[in-house]
């Protein structure tokens, strides 16, 4: 199984997402995490089960959270989640991070 590292923002974007929840009801924090975790897991059993969207990054849609997905890349043998998007914000407004893994996919 591959590794899976995250970009500093990425892992910004789940920190925030999990205090959200969390401010909402607990037990919603509780239960984004754990299909998060699911979501990870699933993507480290088959890294290429997720359609590349743009640039080598795959996309991971949560399915209660539907709001929220994860864009991730293979990269020197390790999954790279760029970013933990939410399907409010600006298509791709994270592709410029991290700069060096999108040079070698």
């Amino acid at each position: 199984m591959k590794p899976v590292v995250f970009d500093e923002a990425a892992r910004d974007e789940y920190r925030e997402a999990i205090r959200y929840y969390h401010h909402i009801d607990p037990a919603l924090r509780t239960g984004f995490r754990a299909e998060f975790r699911d979501l990870v897991a699933a993507i480290q059993s088959n890294p290429l089960l997720f359609n590349i969207r743009k640039h080598g990054v795959r996309r991971a849609n949560l399915k209660r959270f539907s709001l929220y997905y994860i864009a991730y890349m293979l990269w020197k043998g390790e999954i790279v989640i760029v970013a933990v998007g939410h399907a409010s914000k600006r298509p791709y407004y994270w592709r410029r991070r991290p700069k060096g893994y999108r040079d070698s996919h």
